[in-house]
């Protein structure tokens, strides 16, 4: 009796050590987070080296201004450390850490014609008042807006009220519906969607878009109930030459931190299809291929599984939901962590969209490389996985570079609609 008090002490001490431990650890995070919404002072001098890193690149992503980022270069590289420390820690081994780009859907007769024009002033090609105007096109978004309010921003950053009254206030997308053929011009893949929630009485004025160029599948469902997922993991930016392409590829191919990122996925991958699957029908034919698009080479796995007689297709779908690409591994913590180090909701950012058959076919994709517009703001989600051999800058620029098909879109979108209205 008193060695069964004793054990049962102890496990009441462990219960109570590890409780702690978890509740400081979440008090640590949730003060970074705080922390970092309150660090503004180098975001000037951060824009300005942006500013002239992306003006000699001269690429239409590097025009992106780290003021519409949700979480700053700084702010970021500190959550992508602190990843790293819980993987350390031994919390997790994988973490899908994801940003938000926030970018205003109207501007003023006052500011520049066009949305990309702030680049200007970093080569000396416009006077200090273009520079101040076009920068209000590019608005911090405050960190506590929540993700799903796409409707709550202050856009104009005018601080003379006498004016507001004589500017024109137009739309930088006007029509999401033309800017969703140009960015299926500009990147045409395969899992590509576009969804209007606008107009009449069950939308009004809080109507909104959803804008997908998603390369990704997450599940498809034959009829004859072979189920099939494609996660990506692994990216780089395509070359200038055909000869810079085979290069890029090869490193990508050869990379052990690319590689393992993507293996920790399919195994993720292989463990959700095995819950609803016959057993030994789990298949992996093909590993690490790579697809080429626009912008990106991607790594890809293919995952194949023959669905159990009493499994639906809506079972199959759940077992795996939220697809493992976007969450890291183990999913059930890592996205417990990840809802405290992002701060804020995705939205349908790293969700799915497709279709569910009547006859029990079913086809998803993942919803990355997407644009949620409304008329007041667009917002992009992009982010990227940490693992234990993550360096941090590495990181950041993958994430601003998974920006750069929608923002080549957005920039010949706008050259366009100058020229028409000239």
């Amino acid at each position: 009796s008193s060695s069964s008090s004793s054990s049962s002490g102890s496990r009441r001490r462990r219960s109570s050590v590890l409780g702690t431990s978890s509740r400081n650890e979440k008090k640590e995070i949730v003060m970074m987070v705080k922390r970092g919404r309150r660090e503004h002072d180098d975001d000037e001098e951060e824009a300005a080296a942006v500013n002239c890193r992306n003006s000699k690149e001269g690429s239409s992503a590097s025009l992106l201004s780290s003021s519409s980022l949700r979480w700053r270069k700084k702010q970021y590289l500190e959550r992508v450390h602190r990843c790293g420390d819980l993987i350390h820690d031994g919390e997790t081994y994988e973490l899908c850490l994801t940003n938000q780009v926030k970018i205003p859907n109207i501007s003023s007769s006052s500011s520049s014609s066009s949305l990309f024009s702030g680049s200007k002033a970093t080569t000396g090609g416009s006077s200090d008042s273009e520079s101040s105007s076009s920068s209000s096109l590019l608005l911090p978004p405050s960190p506590d807006v929540d993700v799903h309010d796409y409707n709550n921003t202050p856009i104009i950053n005018n601080n003379n009220s006498s004016n507001t009254n004589k500017e024109e206030v137009t739309s930088i997308v006007k029509d999401p519906l033309d800017f969703y053929q140009m960015l299926r011009i500009e990147n045409p893949a395969p899992y590509s969607a576009y969804f209007s929630f606008r107009g009449g009485c069950l939308f009004g004025e809080k109507g909104f878009c959803i804008l997908s160029s998603s390369p990704e599948r997450f599940i498809r469902i034959s009829r004859e109930r072979v189920i099939e997922s494609k996660p990506i993991k692994g990216t780089r930016p395509r070359g200038t030459t055909a000869e810079e392409d085979i290069v890029i590829k090869n490193d990508l191919k050869s990379s052990e931190k690319d590689f393992a990122e993507n293996l920790m996925i399919v195994d993720l991958t292989r463990n959700d299809l095995g819950r609803v699957c016959i057993p030994g029908t789990v298949k992996v034919p093909k590993l690490m291929h790579i697809e080429s698009y626009a912008t990106v080479h991607q790594l890809v796995s293919t995952v194949t599984g023959c669905l159990r007689t009493n499994i639906t297709s809506s079972d199959a779908v759940r077992a795996a939901f939220p697809p493992g690409s976007m969450t890291g591994a183990p999913k059930r913590r890592s996205c417990d962590l990840l809802a405290t180090l992002e701060g804020g909701r995705r939205g349908i950012y790293s969700g799915c969209i497709g279709f569910f058959g009547l006859g029990g076919g079913v086809d998803l994709n993942v919803v990355i490389r997407t644009v949620v517009w409304t008329p007041a703001m667009m917002t992009i989600g992009t982010g990227g996985a940490i693992i234990h051999m993550s360096e941090a800058e590495e990181e950041y620029e993958e994430m601003l570079l998974k920006t750069r098909v929608i923002l080549n879109a957005l920039q010949k979108y706008q050259s366009k609609t100058v020229s028409h209205a000239v």
